[in-house]
């Protein structure tokens, strides 16, 4: 599974990383011991042994300088080095000092460094060491070695430690080996689940698409059909008016003439209406270029109802990448627009379209009633404008202006332009 395949590959990162910590931590310490066998003390231990003790220390160095091996090959390289120190430390000391250490600590590091396979292969080579020595020493073949008090000869000795060894050894390579088994799975239900969360996110960002362009297709068909349907039917009624006000001003009737007028102003505005009503449900595809003319002339209609005053301020390097981007800010600065009209109750709308610290900028901002307390920030209007802004891989935010008024904006990020130039329209 991809979950666990992708944990594996994380615990081997960690591995190799922690080998390195540990052979160059290794080398750092053992250049000691190695310095006082060979230049304060070398007559404490026969030459033999410190040239063997040299060559397991430049062995343990090759490893580490070898970053190009297989992590198993150097692992197990480092393990074969201190299992040499560990024989050669049985034979001369036998389990005095860390001789008995050396036997455990060996197979924790195999689990922990290669796998629970590995550590089990490390705890059998411990164990075949220490009976080896055992048997050495036995028959007189290594130096014989102090005896626990009351046993009776050296094998006692040797067999009372081996059990002891197997009571260790046992009980501290199961728990680790089912930690590390608790540990792999706990990652390996945390990445799938993740997984799971990522592609049902993923749905989700299609699925709300999908609505999103069902919507707009909607939302087109509607503004043609007004455009194509009770519009052309005002235009026609307009025209019939015309032709009545023209007969009955030939007729001399006056009265008449003017209630003719007064029902081709109400159509004419009807028709005035209905085609914004179409030209906003149905904008025309924006090119890149487009968006600016296209916001200039959104705010042109707001402030000609006379009601808000109205500003749009750009500069000329503010420009989309492409025409999708170019729509779905304009859709974002349309929707935004009309909160601000139908909720804030503004005297004054400004309308950015800038470059800023290397993004697009789409600022809204109003100097109205501003957002209440408890004002609803998950509404259908301002979650459609958010995720239009991740449709383009940007972000959209909802403050509050000090003063009063509320600011909208949309950030896209964009490579930097060289100079910059501004103006009002």
């Amino acid at each position: 599974m991809a979950g666990s395949a992708e944990v594996e590959s994380i615990i081997l990162r960690w591995r190799e990383r922690a080998l390195d910590y540990v052979l160059w931590a290794g080398l750092g310490i053992g250049t000691v011991p190695l310095l006082i066998l060979h230049l304060v003390a070398p007559t404490s231990v026969s030459s033999g042994l410190r040239l063997v003790g040299l060559g397991i220390y430049l062995l343990v160095a090759g490893v580490a300088l070898a970053r190009r091996l297989a992590h198993d090959v150097r692992a197990w390289g480092f393990l074969l080095a201190l299992f040499g120190l560990a024989g050669v430390t049985l034979a001369a000391r036998g389990l005095e000092g860390a001789g008995r250490l050396v036997l455990v600590i060996l197979p924790l590091f195999a689990t922990v460094l290669l796998g629970a396979r590995s550590g089990y292969v490390a705890a059998a080579m411990s164990l075949a060491l220490y009976a080896a020595v055992a048997v050495l020493s036995a028959r007189g073949v290594l130096s014989p070695l102090p005896l626990v008090r009351g046993a009776s000869s050296g094998a006692e000795f040797w067999l009372l430690q081996g059990a002891m060894l197997v009571l260790i050894l046992g009980p501290v390579m199961f728990l680790i080996n089912r930690f590390v088994g608790l540990m792999r799975g706990a990652l390996v239900a945390e990445r799938e689940a993740a997984g799971r969360v990522a592609e049902a996110d993923r749905e989700r960002r299609r699925l709300e698409r999908v609505v999103l362009e069902a919507g707009e297709r909607e939302r087109m068909a509607v503004g043609h059909q007004l455009h194509d349907g009770p519009c052309q039917h005002l235009t026609a009624a307009l025209l019939r008016c015309k032709v009545a006000e023209n007969s009955f001003a030939a007729r001399g009737s006056r009265e008449d003439v003017a209630h003719i007028q007064a029902i081709a102003e109400m159509l004419d505005a009807s028709a005035g209406e209905i085609h914004d009503l179409a030209r906003g449900l149905s904008p025309p595809a924006l090119a890149p270029g487009a968006l600016a003319a296209a916001l200039s002339d959104l705010v042109h209609r707001l402030r000609s109802s006379g009601a808000i005053e109205c500003v749009f301020v750009h500069d000329d390097l503010a420009q989309p990448e492409d025409a999708d981007v170019s729509s779905q800010l304009f859709r974002i600065a349309q929707e935004a627009v009309r909160n601000a009209v139908r909720h804030a109750k503004p005297g004054r709308v400004r309308v950015e379209l800038t470059r800023s610290d290397g993004g697009l900028r789409l600022r809204v901002q109003d100097d109205g009633i501003g957002i209440p307390p408890d004002a609803d920030h998950d509404r259908m209007g301002l979650r459609i404008m958010r995720y239009r802004a991740e449709l383009m891989g940007g972000s959209l935010s909802i403050d509050a202006v000090a003063g009063g008024g509320t600011v909208v904006t949309c950030t896209l990020p964009l490579a930097a332009p060289d100079s910059s130039r501004g103006g009002d329209a």
